[in-house]
């Protein structure tokens, strides 16, 4: 399958968020499923980049995608072996708040985890973001709107300054309803529920827009009352 699309897809991301899944149901039959260790991630980056690169030897290798920036699980993952497998280092950065827990200092403490087998492992943060809600009857934007908008900034904005190679927010989706991830807000009845673009799609497009070149450093970290 991968012959098919080569020279059109430039990286694979090797399995969603592996640190979450292991232990939330039975495992129906442990003769032909495996749990989600460690090891076993390690051991499906390495298949898929074996198998991958001998159809492309120009594709890049994603992974592990930890669900939180899960730098223990990260770590391990690195160290049986998917460092060798892999190019780019992938983590969903989803948290209460930028700044709980500190996703910068979680960043750094990844980068010196990083920095064991490579100074230039990128990192990306290839899914990540929070939850808005639909557009409210009387066509007025919530408040939950504007915090998310502020929420969704602050983390692209930390993260790139903080060596994000790249920061992807979770996602664009026309056919959401409701509470949903989506960079838009679903419509309602009064305009035959088209959606339209949410605050936080527009905030991050300006954001992104005024960003100085590759290197900016954070001025400074904000006191906290």
């Amino acid at each position: 399958e991968a012959g098919k699309v080569k020279g059109r897809i430039d990286c694979y991301e090797i399995l969603n968020e592996s640190n979450i899944w292991s232990g939330r149901v039975p495992n129906s039959d442990p003769q032909k499923y495996q749990e989600l260790t460690p090891a076993a991630n390690a051991a499906a980056i390495k298949a898929a980049a074996s198998a991958l690169k001998a159809v492309d030897p120009a594709v890049k290798i994603a992974g592990p995608t930890t669900c939180h920036t899960d730098i223990n699980w990260t770590a391990n993952v690195l160290g049986l072996g998917a460092a060798l497998a892999g190019d780019t280092v992938t983590v969903h950065p989803y948290r209460e708040l930028p700044e709980r827990p500190e996703y910068a200092d979680d960043l750094a403490s990844l980068r010196r985890v990083l920095d064991r087998y490579r100074s230039d492992f990128p990192i990306i943060a290839s899914e990540a973001g929070e939850r808005g809600v639909g557009l409210p009857a009387d066509n007025r934007i919530l408040e939950v709107e504007r915090d998310r908008a502020a929420y969704n900034v602050r983390m692209m904005l930390i993260g790139l300054a903080s060596g994000l190679r790249q920061y992807y927010h979770f996602t664009l989706d026309f056919t959401s309803f409701g509470s949903s991830w989506t960079m838009t807000m679903p419509g309602n009845p009064d305009h035959q529920l088209r959606p339209a673009p949410a605050p936080a799609m527009v905030a991050l497009r300006h954001a992104a827009d005024r960003l100085e070149p590759p290197g900016a450093q954070p001025a400074h970290r904000a006191a906290r009352n």
